[in-house]
Protein backbone atom coordinates (compact mmCIF):
# COMPACT_ATOMS: atom_id res chain seq x y z
CA UNK A 1 0.00 0.00 0.00
CA UNK A 2 2.90 2.38 0.73
CA UNK A 3 4.23 1.97 -2.81
CA UNK A 4 0.78 2.78 -4.20
CA UNK A 5 0.58 6.01 -2.13
CA UNK A 6 4.02 7.06 -3.35
CA UNK A 7 3.03 6.54 -6.98
CA UNK A 8 -0.24 8.41 -6.41
CA UNK A 9 1.63 11.33 -4.82
CA UNK A 10 4.05 11.53 -7.75
CA UNK A 11 1.09 11.44 -10.15
CA UNK A 12 -0.66 14.37 -8.37
CA UNK A 13 2.52 16.44 -8.25
CA UNK A 14 3.15 15.89 -11.95
CA UNK A 15 -0.44 16.88 -12.80
CA UNK A 16 -0.26 20.10 -10.78
CA UNK A 17 3.20 20.95 -12.11
CA UNK A 18 2.25 20.09 -15.68
CA UNK A 19 -0.77 22.40 -15.80
CA UNK A 20 1.36 25.49 -15.20
CA UNK A 21 0.35 26.01 -11.58
CA UNK A 22 2.64 28.34 -9.67
CA UNK A 23 2.28 30.56 -6.66
CA UNK A 24 1.90 34.31 -7.24
CA UNK A 25 5.09 36.27 -6.80
CA UNK A 26 6.14 39.80 -6.16
CA UNK A 27 8.48 41.14 -8.77
CA UNK A 28 11.43 41.91 -6.50
CA UNK A 29 13.55 43.64 -9.15
CA UNK A 30 11.06 46.31 -10.23
CA UNK A 31 9.15 49.20 -8.72
CA UNK A 32 7.14 51.80 -10.59
CA UNK A 33 4.96 54.83 -10.02
CA UNK A 34 1.43 54.01 -11.18
CA UNK A 35 -0.84 56.76 -12.46
CA UNK A 36 -4.52 55.88 -12.85
CA UNK A 37 -7.98 56.78 -11.66
CA UNK A 38 -8.35 56.29 -7.92
CA UNK A 39 -10.69 53.27 -7.95
CA UNK A 40 -8.73 51.21 -10.47
CA UNK A 41 -8.72 47.48 -9.72
CA UNK A 42 -5.91 47.02 -12.22
CA UNK A 43 -3.68 49.62 -10.50
CA UNK A 44 -4.29 47.94 -7.15
CA UNK A 45 -3.27 44.55 -8.55
CA UNK A 46 -0.15 46.04 -10.17
CA UNK A 47 0.94 47.72 -6.93
CA UNK A 48 0.77 44.36 -5.14
CA UNK A 49 3.26 42.90 -7.66
CA UNK A 50 5.96 45.55 -7.23
CA UNK A 51 8.63 45.94 -4.57
CA UNK A 52 7.74 49.26 -2.90
CA UNK A 53 11.07 49.41 -1.03
CA UNK A 54 12.95 50.08 -4.30
CA UNK A 55 13.31 53.41 -6.07
CA UNK A 56 10.77 53.50 -8.94
CA UNK A 57 12.50 52.84 -12.25
CA UNK A 58 9.42 53.41 -14.45
CA UNK A 59 6.21 55.41 -14.50
CA UNK A 60 3.14 53.47 -15.60
CA UNK A 61 0.08 55.33 -16.87
CA UNK A 62 -3.20 53.42 -17.08
CA UNK A 63 -5.83 55.04 -19.28
CA UNK A 64 -9.02 54.15 -21.11
CA UNK A 65 -9.85 51.40 -18.59
CA UNK A 66 -13.06 49.73 -19.63
CA UNK A 67 -15.14 46.78 -18.42
CA UNK A 68 -17.90 45.53 -20.69
CA UNK A 69 -20.59 42.88 -20.54
CA UNK A 70 -21.49 41.83 -24.09
CA UNK A 71 -24.29 39.44 -24.99
CA UNK A 72 -22.66 36.39 -26.54
CA UNK A 73 -25.25 33.61 -26.84
CA UNK A 74 -28.98 33.04 -26.90
CA UNK A 75 -30.95 29.91 -26.08
CA UNK A 76 -33.55 28.30 -28.34
CA UNK A 77 -36.33 30.58 -27.05
CA UNK A 78 -34.34 33.71 -27.88
CA UNK A 79 -33.44 34.58 -24.29
CA UNK A 80 -29.91 35.60 -23.40
CA UNK A 81 -27.91 32.62 -22.14
CA UNK A 82 -24.33 33.90 -21.96
CA UNK A 83 -22.09 36.93 -21.88
CA UNK A 84 -18.55 37.83 -22.82
CA UNK A 85 -16.94 39.92 -20.10
CA UNK A 86 -14.21 42.13 -21.53
CA UNK A 87 -11.64 44.30 -19.76
CA UNK A 88 -9.38 46.58 -21.73
CA UNK A 89 -6.81 49.22 -20.84
CA UNK A 90 -4.12 51.28 -22.49
CA UNK A 91 -0.82 51.10 -20.62
CA UNK A 92 2.00 53.53 -21.21
CA UNK A 93 5.43 52.98 -19.62
CA UNK A 94 7.75 55.96 -19.22
CA UNK A 95 11.41 55.76 -18.25
CA UNK A 96 13.11 58.06 -15.70
CA UNK A 97 13.43 60.91 -18.23
CA UNK A 98 9.71 60.61 -19.15
CA UNK A 99 10.27 59.08 -22.61
CA UNK A 100 7.64 56.58 -23.73
CA UNK A 101 9.22 53.13 -23.66
CA UNK A 102 6.10 51.02 -24.21
CA UNK A 103 2.57 51.98 -25.20
CA UNK A 104 0.19 49.11 -25.67
CA UNK A 105 -3.49 48.24 -25.44
CA UNK A 106 -4.30 45.16 -23.39
CA UNK A 107 -7.53 43.21 -23.57
CA UNK A 108 -8.81 40.13 -21.78
CA UNK A 109 -12.09 38.25 -22.31
CA UNK A 110 -13.98 35.60 -20.34
CA UNK A 111 -17.22 33.89 -21.35
CA UNK A 112 -19.81 33.12 -18.68
CA UNK A 113 -23.31 31.73 -18.74
CA UNK A 114 -26.09 34.05 -17.64
CA UNK A 115 -25.92 34.66 -13.91
CA UNK A 116 -28.85 34.64 -11.50
CA UNK A 117 -30.28 38.09 -10.78
CA UNK A 118 -29.49 38.56 -7.10
CA UNK A 119 -26.66 39.72 -4.84
CA UNK A 120 -24.42 36.80 -5.76
CA UNK A 121 -24.70 37.96 -9.39
CA UNK A 122 -22.75 41.14 -8.55
CA UNK A 123 -20.22 39.16 -6.52
CA UNK A 124 -19.69 36.81 -9.47
CA UNK A 125 -19.23 39.75 -11.85
CA UNK A 126 -16.68 41.30 -9.48
CA UNK A 127 -14.81 37.97 -9.39
CA UNK A 128 -14.85 37.78 -13.21
CA UNK A 129 -13.50 41.33 -13.57
CA UNK A 130 -10.84 40.53 -10.95
CA UNK A 131 -9.72 37.51 -13.01
CA UNK A 132 -9.64 39.67 -16.14
CA UNK A 133 -7.45 42.22 -14.34
CA UNK A 134 -5.12 39.40 -13.21
CA UNK A 135 -4.80 38.26 -16.84
CA UNK A 136 -3.88 41.76 -18.01
CA UNK A 137 -1.37 42.20 -15.17
CA UNK A 138 0.29 38.89 -16.08
CA UNK A 139 0.58 39.88 -19.76
CA UNK A 140 1.93 43.31 -18.86
CA UNK A 141 4.49 41.99 -16.36
CA UNK A 142 5.98 39.72 -19.02
CA UNK A 143 6.67 42.77 -21.18
CA UNK A 144 7.93 44.82 -18.23
CA UNK A 145 10.32 42.06 -17.13
CA UNK A 146 11.84 41.91 -20.63
CA UNK A 147 12.14 45.69 -20.61
CA UNK A 148 13.85 45.64 -17.20
CA UNK A 149 16.31 42.94 -18.34
CA UNK A 150 17.39 45.04 -21.31
CA UNK A 151 17.79 48.15 -19.15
Amino acid sequence: MNKFNSILLIFYISIIGGCGFHTPYINTAINADIISKSDSLLAEKLRKRFNSSLVPSFTIELSNENNEEIVATYDSSGAISGYNYVSSVQIKVLNSVKEIVVQKDFKSTIYSKKLASNQSNQNQKNAIYSRLADNIVRKFLRILNKLNESK
